[in-house]
C-alpha cells in the first residue's frame, strides 16, 4: 500500500470531512462533472462490504469501490475496480487546529500484463488523486 500517495488540508471539522468520503452517493455527483451518478449498494449506513458504482462521461464508464474497513472519523479502506486495475486504497482523517487533514494512500494493483507497467499507472494515476482531494476541498469549504 502507498504507492500513490496524496494530501490535502480541508478547514472543516473532521466529523464533517468523513461523511463526504464516507457517502459518495450523496455529494461527488454534485461535485464532479465527470461524475454522473453514483449507487450505494445495499441502502443503510456504509460500513464494510458496502459498494458504490460510479457512473462517469469518460472511461471508464462506470468503476466500482468496496469499502472494506471504516473506523469512525479516523479511516476509511477500500478496494476498486477501475478498468484493468483492482486498487487498494486508505483515507486516513487528521484533526488538526485549522480543520482535517485527508491523505489518501493507494496501490493501483493493476491486473494481468498491465502489472509490468505499474510504475507508469503509479505516476499517471497521482494527478487525478490529487485533483479529486482538492475538489472534495473546494466542495466542503464552500458549504461552511
Amino acid at each position: 500500500m502507498g504507492k500513490i500517495e496524496c494530501t490535502v488540508m480541508i478547514e472543516r471539522p473532521c466529523a464533517d470531512v468523513y461523511d463526504y468520503f464516507l457517502n459518495p452517493d450523496q455529494y461527488v455527483a454534485k461535485g464532479n462533472p465527470e461524475v454522473q451518478s453514483v449507487v450505494r449498494s445495499p441502502a443503510g449506513p456504509t460500513q464494510p462490504g458496502t459498494t458504490f458504482l460510479f457512473r462517469h462521461t469518460g472511461r471508464p464508464h462506470e468503476t466500482r469501490s468496496t469499502f472494506t474497513a471504516v473506523v469512525p472519523e479516523q479511516e476509511i479502506r477500500f478496494n476498486g475496480e477501475v478498468g484493468p486495475l483492482r486498487p487498494q486504497c486508505v483515507f486516513t482523517f487528521t484533526p488538526t487546529s485549522g480543520g482535517t487533514m485527508v491523505t489518501l494512500q493507494a496501490d493501483p494493483n493493476p491486473a494481468g500484463p498491465l502489472k509490468i507497467a505499474t510504475w507508469l499507472i503509479t505516476r499517471k494515476r497521482r494527478s487525478p488523486w490529487a485533483e479529486r482531494l482538492q475538489r472534495a476541498k473546494a466542495t466542503l469549504e464552500s458549504s461552511t
